[in-house]
């Protein structure tokens, strides 16, 4: 502006392209700060979507080692944070289910339905519906996901119903 202000201009094209090469990096780093929130919101969303979740995802590594469960998993499983990390997933289920998962976790196949009995913290048994996601190829991921619910109590009213419909409820035969 000074030489512009004198009449003798000398340094106006390098000072306009360094003008628009500032300008533009501030545009790129402007544009990158809207890329990271709009990720670290999405991040927010889904984390908040997961953790409020009533079925319990866990991810498990090829070993069957918990790596990683949502907030619902440990009533599911009656079982603390610190009690499940890195706990085999072997451990909390019956001999059968884990026959099974050792054939799924063997197989990779990409997924399962399943239903599992698992060994809840207070001693008894809950039926589990499962579906097995396996994702140890994905970077992201690098695990096997479960995604569990608690069918025990539809379990019952089923075998309950089973019984009424094949026994007599005045001679119990």
């Amino acid at each position: 502006f000074t030489q512009d202000a004198i009449g003798n201009v000398t340094d106006a094209t390098p000072i306009a392209l360094t003008g628009a090469v500032v300008v533009a990096l501030v545009l790129v780093r402007i544009v990158g700060l809207v890329r990271e929130a709009a990720e670290l919101r999405s991040e927010t969303r889904f984390r908040a979507l997961v953790d409020k979740s009533s079925d319990a995802i866990v991810v498990i590594d090829g070993d069957g080692r918990i790596q990683y469960h949502t907030p619902s998993t440990e009533p599911l499983l009656g079982r603390g944070a610190v009690e499940l990390n890195g706990t085999k997933i072997t451990e909390l289920l019956g001999h059968s289910d884990d026959q099974r998962l050792r054939v799924i976790l063997a197989n990779r196949s990409a997924t399962t339905n399943v239903e599992w009995r698992v060994r809840h913290g207070d001693g008894g048994w809950r039926d589990l519906e499962v579906i097995v996601v396996d994702q140890r190829g994905t970077a992201d991921i690098d695990g096997i996901v479960l995604t569990m619910r608690d069918i025990t109590k539809r379990k019952q009213l089923d075998l309950e119903l089973r019984h009424q419909a094949l026994h007599d409820s005045l001679t119990g035969l």
